[in-house]
């Protein structure tokens, strides 16, 4: 069982993770967009070279789209690992919530 300080350096391990997915995906579909351009530039010049380029930037967009999967898969890990934290510390403010209504019965 993990303490409740191991539970959030891992959530906030993995939105780390995620983030750098995110930019990692950001980064690979910038690249293909650039393949993509390259190749309609040169298609007329060299269309063998053209098309490799394009495939190249297919396979990028493949990879980005994997890394996308990757950082959301990650960030539900996180919100999952956020719902118990948030349970234990509603669970953890039970006993001074029933003492201030106690308090406010004996006043009032």
């Amino acid at each position: 069982m993990k303490s409740y300080d191991e539970m959030r350096r891992e959530m906030e391990d993995l939105l780390k993770r995620s983030e750098q997915l995110r930019a990692e995906s950001a980064s690979a579909i910038e690249e293909s967009d650039s393949l993509r351009k390259r190749s309609v530039d040169m298609r007329q010049l060299d269309p063998e070279q053209a098309e490799a380029l394009w495939i190249e930037s297919e396979e990028l967009r493949t990879k980005a789209r994997e890394l996308m999967r990757e950082s959301v898969e990650l960030r539900i890990k996180a919100a999952d690992i956020k719902h118990r934290l948030d349970i234990h510390e509603q669970i953890e403010s039970i006993p001074d919530k029933a003492e201030k209504l106690w308090r406010k019965a004996v006043r009032g």
